[in-house]
């Protein structure tokens, strides 16, 4: 058996058929978790088991220097985890109740995805420019294709990696198994990265709604067996709240790191409340510590819920775990640390908690605090009905661990003397409103099935309305984002249109393209930045030109320092009709400069 598995592993590996390699390895991984918890739910833990392996490797290799092709990377995860399986899989096959729910959920948010994988580069720009940071996520992305390999400090990309490099899970994800999934070993170019990165996200956001229905199921699972009768209900709270609601404010408005450390966090949540329903303690905390490493190499702010979980766990199934947990831990542990001690610009200190930055959405009082106090008493409610099963003294766990990180934010922004509340603090919050809007809908399940007439009646009403009050804003913000074109003053596609059109490779390097002089400072620096990612203009000097006019709005004097930084290259200026600052910029007379003149948007 061992024989046969190093066989075709190798043989995938070098045919490039790393599509096949990526689903036997996810099948192997959820035959990891006991059948009894539900085919839904061993996948999603399988696929974390494949994240897991993958992300390990790739780490090891990034520490290396040395290039790693994805078909290899499938393979070897695969011939890990068939490894695993053979000795420890469960192959039955057994339907759980809530199954239904957790999978029709699941394909909702893999319906939601097939819009976005659908239109042309520019469209898929402009769907992607409502999010500030997902320029970087794509470029980053990018880089890892044109390297060959997956990386984060891989010096082979000029210019990418400083100030505004990004966290290596992230662009693992949204290069790397969409690579494996189209198979070959060819570098991915821009247009394929684009459509990937777009879809990836979109199943980021199922992913969270999906994870959060299942964690949702184990809550209600807990309360007794009557409680049960209220699942689709609470179901289906769930799905408006998380799936159509703050999930898409994460990935839509451009936090994919989050969005796939929120997932994470909640994956290893389910792991650790499944413990007693046959997956064990030392896998289950094998599982939770392989999240918080998908969520430490992505946003760590987001794993503090889980890691406090998993912490407690580790004292009360102290005798329950075997001694393998204390390596597996280790190695993740170091691949957790990975962006403090693996590349040089990122969490080398706590300074950068105290930033501040308007590329944030608040939740509104009528949004956190109802979610919150709905949430407590449906912990209450649960802890009540079985106050020592794993179910509650987990969610207890991570609820705690949630309040210790948004107070630990707020101790650090003190002590760094700068402003408090700002907007680490305020991306603090979103993993308590999620754990809320869970909790929330258990204590829906519990009116449903522990009350009667009009009582139920009264409840019911009161808590759904306070629920959609809840939802409104967030559903708002989710429609916007999802189906709408940004304005002309947040993007210009006209530009972007221009360089795909010429230079659907990539510029020369003695060629550039900027926005300047539109009198729309944001859409100037958001399409700026795109230009650079479609031209492939990577250059520190570059980036300080867009952070200049992001941060000090319009100005002649960042152009003329970003000239005389690149005296080699011809720069192409987009300028609006009729903006006095657009005239300023061909009246300056910049040698390598040549202005381009926009019409102004059609409204």
């Amino acid at each position: 058996m061992g024989v046969a598995l190093v066989v075709l592993a190798v043989l995938l590996a070098v045919l490039g058929w790393g599509q096949l390699a990526l689903l036997l390895a996810l099948v192997a991984g959820s035959t990891l978790v006991p059948a009894r918890a539900g085919w839904p739910v061993r996948a999603m833990l399988g696929l974390v088991a494949v994240c897991t392996v993958m992300i390990t490797v790739a780490t090891a290799f990034d520490l290396l220097g040395t290039q790693l092709r994805p078909a290899w990377l499938a393979g070897g995860t695969l011939l890990a985890l068939a490894a695993a399986a053979a000795e420890y899989g469960d192959w039955r096959h057994r339907r759980r109740e809530g199954d239904g729910l957790v999978a029709l959920t699941g394909l909702l948010g893999v319906g939601l995805t097939v819009p976005r994988l659908l239109g042309s580069p520019a469209d898929h720009i402009s769907r992607l420019v409502y999010a500030y940071d997902n320029v970087h996520h794509v470029r980053s992305a990018f880089a890892s294709g044109v390297v060959h390999g997956y990386t984060y400090s891989h010096p082979t990309v000029p210019g990418l990696y400083g100030p505004t490099a990004y966290r290596p899970a992230q662009a693992f994800l949204t290069e790397y198994l969409p690579w494996i999934l189209r198979g070959g070993d060819t570098t991915p170019t821009l247009a394929q990265t684009l459509v990937s990165a777009e879809a990836v996200y979109a199943l980021q956001l199922g992913l969270v709604g999906t994870a959060a229905v299942a964690l949702l199921r184990e809550v209600v699972v807990a309360g007794g067996r009557r409680q049960r009768s209220g699942l689709w209900a609470a179901g289906l709270a769930v799905v408006l709240l998380v799936l159509l609601g703050v999930a898409p404010v994460i990935t839509l408005r451009g936090f994919q790191p989050q969005a796939m450390a929120t997932a994470a966090m909640l994956l290893g949540l389910l792991a650790l409340v499944l413990r007693d329903r046959g997956l064990g303690a030392t896998r289950a905390v094998v599982l939770a510590s392989g999240c918080i490493a998908l969520g430490f190499n992505s946003w760590p702010i987001a794993a503090g819920p889980l890691v406090v979980a998993t912490g407690v766990v580790v004292l009360q199934e102290l005798r329950r775990l075997r001694w393998p947990v204390w390596p597996a831990m280790a190695v993740l542990a170091a691949v957790s640390a990975f962006p403090v001690y693996g590349p040089p610009t990122f969490f080398t200190s706590t300074a950068f908690l105290s930033k501040d930055s308007a590329a944030v959405l608040r939740f509104p009082v009528t949004t956190w605090l109802p979610l919150v106090a709905l949430g407590a008493a449906g912990l209450v409610a649960t802890a009540r009905r079985s106050p020592r099963s794993a179910t509650t003294t987990t969610m207890v766990a991570a609820v705690a661990g949630s309040l210790l990180t948004m107070a630990a934010i707020i101790a650090i922004q003190v002590h760094n003397g700068g402003s408090v509340g700002t907007y680490y603090f305020v991306k603090s919050v979103y993993a308590l409103v999620i754990l809320g809007a869970v909790l929330s809908a258990a204590l829906l399940a519990h009116l449903v099935a522990g009350t009667r007439g009009p009582v139920r009646v009264g409840a019911l009403t009161a808590v759904g309305l306070v629920l959609l009050l809840a939802w409104a804003p967030l559903g708002s913000v989710a429609v916007q984002t999802y189906w709408y074109s940004p304005a002309a003053d947040i993007y210009d596609p006209r530009p972007v249109q221009e360089a795909l059109a010429r230079y659907p490779d990539g510029a020369p390097p003695d060629v550039d393209m900027l926005v300047l002089g539109t009198c729309r400072t944001t859409a100037s620096n958001y399409t700026s930045r795109w230009l650079g990612t479609v031209l492939r203009s990577w250059t520190p000097a570059r980036d300080a030109f867009v952070d200049d006019i992001g941060h000090r709005g319009e100005n002649l004097e960042a152009l003329r320092t970003y000239a005389a930084a690149v005296p080699g290259r011809r720069l192409e200026v987009f300028t609006g009709a009729g903006c006095p600052l657009g005239d300023e910029v061909a009246r300056a007379g910049i040698p390598t400069v040549h202005v381009v003149v926009l019409p102004a948007p059609s409204s």
